[in-house]
């Protein structure tokens, strides 16, 4: 056991070693020492902030945003299993994010700047195989290089990541993204992904270059939803009609709700949203939308129903239990984090938990509105099911003209 312990220790020091080589070709050790900056920098001199998360980085989001994000305390912090700490310099710049906690593995993101130009990012962590620890300080993971143009905007960025390839000996993999603007601005990034298998072996397109951002798909989207502001709820005492509430389902069809189409069985009353209640941006036909899903069945497949025709109505068996009213209050909110762990988003766009599944009109043929999601809460019950959607899924909402169409997704 001691000499295949020895074997791949050695093994995988040869690997760390080569990734060493890959490195020096990106990181242009001549020009810039990240190893020096990394350890002469005075760390403790600068601001600090904490926060529960700092999920970086997105492609399409400026790491300036971060100063935007909630903070927690330091006293928070330290009680917590899991934060991050980042450290600003005096312009207001990131420079460099901890992940510290448990859960995931220790890491140290160095952001490099230049004339307030994001120029390199460089994550460490520190390295673990089967709880045995390989490297006794924090080494290159993942690293990001910024191009820019003529006009010093962003043409390019290319994400290495040597996670796998360190700790699990897998492909070494690298994402390429390219810009591009008009009149407007960003209109178009583009993506595509290249694996470079194991040494001696040529590197690999993992599909085509793919659309991964389109300025104008996201207008159009945008005007697909009934709030352009996401409405969440607060355990307050609701000061106007709240847009999302449990309450007494009269029924558009008096006394027939609708029927799943694979079990037969009544489904079951959610709540409904008044769409009187707030001035929204776009609305359905229907004045009340109401939300209904098969606990029996679990309604893989989108459900959609129009409230015109009435088909695939029948009566409830007996009365119809009901989910507890909690008495919420609706506020604006832009953190993404609180909108996830919202039980009920009202309005802004679906926060897709698998690919995007956005449902067509039967009748009029167009993207339907978004209307609301909801979260799974398997503590909420009506005395026969409790709201879960499959494995901590959400339940996206749509409508348009009469129409009234469920999607479920799940972990």
């Amino acid at each position: 056991m001691e000499q295949n312990y020895q074997r791949a220790v050695s093994k995988q020091e040869k690997l760390v070693r080569h990734i060493s080589r890959l490195e020096a070709s990106f990181c242009k050790p001549e020009v810039f020492d990240i190893e020096d900056f990394r350890e002469k920098h005075v760390w403790d001199t600068l601001e600090t902030r904490y926060y529960t998360e700092l999920s970086f980085i997105k492609f399409d989001e400026k790491p300036l945003a971060i100063r935007k994000k909630k903070v927690i305390s330091p006293q928070d912090a330290e009680i917590r299993n899991y934060y991050s700490k980042c450290y600003f310099d005096d312009k207001g710049l990131p420079l460099r994010i901890d992940e510290i906690g448990a859960g995931t593995l220790p890491s140290e993101t160095y952001l490099l700047w230049e004339n307030d130009k994001l120029l390199a990012v460089y994550e460490f962590r520190l390295g673990f195989f089967f709880k045995t620890r390989l490297k006794d300080r924090p080494h290159l993971s993942s690293l990001w290089i910024y191009e820019y143009d003529g006009q010093t905007r962003l043409s390019a960025t290319m994400y290495v990541s040597f996670e796998d390839y360190t700790y699990y000996r897998h492909d070494k993999l690298e994402r390429h993204c390219r810009y591009e603007y008009d009149d407007q601005g960003l209109s178009k990034i583009y993506s595509k992904v290249i694996v470079f298998p194991r040494p001696l072996r040529l590197p690999k397109l993992i599909g085509s270059e793919d659309l991964y951002y389109d300025r104008e798909r996201e207008a159009a989207l945008a005007r697909r939803t009934i709030l352009r502001f996401p409405l969440i709820p607060v355990p307050r005492k609701p000061k106007k009609i709240p847009p999302f509430s449990r309450g007494f389902y009269g029924g558009i069809v008096p006394g027939k709700v609708p029927i799943c189409p694979d079990c037969q069985k009544p489904m079951s009353f959610l709540g409904h949203v008044d769409m009187g209640a707030r001035p929204f941006v776009n609305k359905p036909l229907l004045d009340n939308i109401p939300i209904f899903f098969c606990f029996d069945c679990l309604q893989w497949e989108s459900r959609s129903f129009d409230y015109q025709m009435i088909k695939g109505f029948g009566k409830a068996n007996g009365e119809i239990r009901l989910f507890p009213e909690l008495g919420m209050d609706f506020i604006r909110c832009g953190d993404e984090d609180q909108i996830k762990s919202a039980l009920v988003k009202v309005g802004g766009l679906p926060d897709w938990i698998q690919s995007e599944e956005w449902p067509i009109c039967p009748e009029c043929q167009n993207k339907m509105l978004f209307v609301c999601q909801l979260n799974t809460d398997e503590e909420i019950s009506n005395g026969e099911a409790c709201q879960a959607f499959g494995d901590s899924g959400m339940l996206y909402v749509f409508s348009c003209c009469r129409n009234v169409t469920t999607v479920m997704q799940c972990h």
